[in-house]
């Protein structure tokens, strides 16, 4: 099993953004059960972090797809793991829209995955709940410099 964990930047306006949001999550929730794949997918004000579990080599091709997807650019693997056991086994696309909330500066995503690799074995359960308090306590969060 292995897990990818990437952020891209969405390029449409943000009326565009519901509609390519449904699409995205459709053709995913389609075409993802038949290679085995599964994931969430977070967005957040022009912004996609998305965890894919699978086959090492299904899930680089489909990795490959959304890099040469027109919607996304600015596409950086933020993990790029062998796992133990896939985590999300019923989760065919978990989508989360977090626009409501205030804007996030991802770059300290970066930072965050640092200190989560040097730390622990990847587990996307893991992954996903130090996500969710990254998105939750982000106000909290001071950008750590050397």
């Amino acid at each position: 099993m292995h897990l990818i964990m990437y952020s891209s930047d969405y390029t449409g306006s943000l009326r565009s953004m519901p509609k390519d949001f449904s699409d995205i999550l459709t053709t995913a929730r389609s075409r993802n059960p038949a290679y085995q794949i599964t994931g969430v997918l977070f967005y957040d004000q022009g912004k996609f972090i998305q965890i894919l579990e699978g086959e090492k080599q299904s899930i680089h091709a489909l990795f490959s797809k959304i890099e040469q997807d027109s919607r996304h650019t600015n596409v950086t693997i933020l993990m790029d793991e062998p796992i133990t056991k896939r985590e999300l086994l019923t989760w065919n696309m978990e989508a989360f829209d977090l626009s409501g909330n205030e804007g996030k500066d991802w770059s300290l995503l970066q930072e965050f995955r640092d200190a989560y690799l040097n730390n622990y074995k990847v587990s996307t359960t893991m992954i996903i709940k130090w996500l969710r308090h990254f998105i939750q306590d982000h106000d909290k969060i001071k950008p750590m410099r050397r």
